[in-house]
C-alpha cells in the first residue's frame, strides 16, 4: 500500500468515541479488528512500542499457560507451561539445598533420594569406590551399627555403602526422575522446588529459528521455587496505516 493509499484509508476511517484498553478490548470485541492508538505504549523494543495516531489491525489473540518460577535473592521468572526441559524436583520441606552424609544419617532421615554434588570414597564390597557426579543414589539403610549408609547407585545399579564421615556432598531429591513442568504440576502439585540441569538440551532447544529466547539459562539458576500457573495473552498485530498526514 502506497503512502497516499494509507493516507486515504485513515480518512476514510470513522471511529467510535469510546477508549478501551487492550485488555479490555479484546474480551469485548471478536478479532479481527482495526484500531486507532490514542494513547502510546513505549514497550521493551520496537516490537512492543506503539505511538499515538497509529493505527492497527489487531488479528488474533493467542494465549500461553506458563509458570511462574521464584529464584531464591533474584526475579522471578515466567517458563511456559509447555516446555520440554528437564528438572529434578526437591522435597519441598528440605532446608537445605546440599546435606552431607552425615546429615542423611542424623537429621535428614526422610530422605530417600540424592544426587551426588561432590563425590566422596565410598565402601563397597570391602572396597574403596569413588562415586561420580550426578550419579543418583536411593537410600535403602541407614546401617548406625556399621557407621554407612546402604543405598542404591540407580545410576550403575550398583548397591553403595557410604561412610557417614564420607566427605560427599548430596542434593536431596524427591524421587529419582527428572520431569517436566506439566508433568511437575500435575505428579506433584505446585509450589514445587525444582532445578534444571541439562544446559546442553537447553542450548539444542533456543537454536530452533523464529522463538523469542530468554537471556538467562534456566539451568544457570540453580534451586527455584514453581508457585503457580498463569495465563500470559499475546495479540497478534500489524501497522495498518503510520499516521494521518498526507505526504
Amino acid at each position: 500500500m502506497s503512502v497516499s493509499q494509507e493516507y486515504r484509508l485513515a480518512k476514510s476511517l470513522v471511529w467510535s468515541d469510546q477508549e478501551f484498553s487492550l485488555a479490555d478490548f479484546v474480551k469485548r470485541y471478536e478479532l479481527p479488528q482495526v484500531v486507532l492508538v490514542v494513547d502510546g505504549y513505549c514497550g521493551v523494543n520496537e516490537r512492543t512500542t506503539f505511538s499515538s495516531g497509529l493505527i492497527l489491525t489487531l488479528h488474533s489473540l493467542h494465549t500461553t499457560s506458563k509458570i511462574v518460577c521464584q529464584v531464591p535473592h533474584s526475579n522471578a521468572v515466567v517458563v511456559p507451561t509447555s516446555c520440554p526441559l528437564k528438572a529434578e524436583v526437591i522435597p519441598m520441606d528440605c532446608r537445605d539445598t546440599i546435606v552431607t552424609a552425615y546429615q542423611l544419617s542424623t537429621t535428614c532421615q526422610q530422605i530417600k533420594y540424592v544426587r551426588v554434588m561432590e563425590a566422596g570414597s565410598t565402601c563397597n564390597n570391602n572396597s574403596l569406590e569413588t562415586l561420580k557426579t550426578n550419579d543418583i543414589l536411593q537410600i535403602k539403610k541407614n546401617d548406625s551399627k556399621n557407621s554407612v549408609i546402604r543405598c542404591k547407585n540407580l545410576t550403575t545399579a550398583q548397591d553403595v555403602s557410604i561412610l557417614i564421615d564420607s566427605t560427599a556432598v548430596f542434593v536431596p531429591l524427591l524421587d529419582s526422575n527428572t520431569y517436566n513442568l506439566a508433568e511437575i504440576q500435575n505428579k506433584f502439585g505446585l509450589p514445587a522446588k525444582v532445578r534444571f540441569l541439562d544446559k546442553k538440551a537447553e542450548k539444542k532447544l533456543r537454536s530452533v529459528p523464529g522463538k523469542r529466547q530468554p537471556s538467562t539459562y534456566l539451568s544457570d539458576l540453580g534451586q527455584m521455587t514453581a508457585i503457580e500457573e498463569i495465563q500470559e495473552s499475546d495479540v497478534i498485530v500489524t501497522t495498518t496505516c503510520s499516521d494521518f498526514e498526507e505526504k
